[in-house]
């Protein structure tokens, strides 16, 4: 049995649109499998382990590419964990009055804009 905390985590992925294979997400951007893979490893797409499967955050995407600021952000997380990656870009709601996360920010605003946005309460969050 799933954990309370795992089973909300999972119900939320589901929420913003599920997740998919590699194959599918490669569909989606109109690449190779590998390209997705090589991406993944590089740390340029969010991913998550469900058992012993690779899967594929579907709100990553906007359109036929990688939402724009995405992999940018994701070099800026490092290595952390996948559950804390996903967990960023869809928990965190502090871009003005608006109460919306990462990666509709990004989606709205893209990343310049949220970049001049972000700054003031990153670092009033993490002083508390």
């Amino acid at each position: 049995a799933l954990n309370e905390g795992t089973e909300k985590f999972s119900n939320r992925l589901k929420e913003l649109g599920g997740t998919c294979r590699a194959s599918v997400a490669a569909d989606i951007l109109g690449v190779k499998r590998q390209t997705v893979n090589n991406r993944q490893k590089a740390n340029k797409l969010l991913s998550i382990k469900i058992g012993e499967e690779t899967r594929f955050p579907i709100f990553q995407f906007d359109g036929k590419q990688v939402t724009d600021g995405v992999e940018e952000i994701l070099a800026e997380l490092g290595d952390i964990s996948d559950v804390t990656k996903i967990s960023f870009f869809t928990g965190l709601k502090f871009f003005g009055d608006e109460n919306i996360n990462v990666i509709e920010a990004l989606k709205k605003y893209g990343p310049c804009e949220i970049h001049r946005m972000s700054y003031k309460p990153i670092r009033e969050s993490i002083k508390k």
